[in-house]
């Protein structure tokens, strides 16, 4: 079923990037921001500075430390970033620890560009194989629907590829 195995693979290839950006948020996941040691979280929020810098200043490391110190309590009933997000806004201190509300903000926005571009797959394919295409080959949608996902065809490419199949059957006429 190769249709099957495309869409699996494009699947597989677009969360990858998510379970990677997601991998460098988990430490403000409220289990691991109680759990991790000093060095640990400073760790963390270090490399996750570097890999943000453009967005997250070097004051992030110290605002960690400080936010779980003065809100420990608040922490342990919040279960995802964005409920520090909302404990950040609830309690007004946004102004106090920019960085890390716009850590948790960047963590709430990110993973709908991920979804987004495996719903236009599913998207592609369901335009594809419309009610008057339903007795369509699964061979020709497989094609179709890997030429609809792609950016660029190349289509002299093509048209020499086919060209030189046929070639070789027109020279024994």
């Amino acid at each position: 079923m190769p249709i099957i195995d495309t869409a699996l693979f494009q699947l597989q290839s677009r969360f990858e990037g998510l379970h990677l950006v997601s991998g460098s948020f988990s430490f403000l996941c409220s289990k691991s921001l109680l759990q991790l040691s000093d060095a640990d979280l400073n760790s963390a929020a270090q490399k996750f500075q570097e890999t943000y810098s453009a967005d997250i200043d070097s004051n992030f490391v110290a605002e960690v430390h400080s936010f779980r110190r003065e809100f420990r309590g608040e922490i342990e009933t919040s279960k995802t970033v964005l409920d520090l997000l909302k404990l950040i806004i609830s309690f007004k201190i946004m102004s106090s620890i920019p960085e890390l509300a716009t850590a948790c903000v960047l963590f709430a926005t990110i993973p709908v560009t991920a979804v987004a571009s495996a719903e236009r797959s599913f998207s592609k394919l369901k335009l594809i194989k419309t009610y008057l295409r339903s007795s369509i080959s699964q061979e020709r949608l497989d094609g179709l629907n890997c030429s609809s996902c792609a950016k660029q065809l190349n289509i002299d490419d093509l048209r020499d590829k086919f060209a030189n199949t046929k070639a070789p059957a027109a020279k024994l006429m």
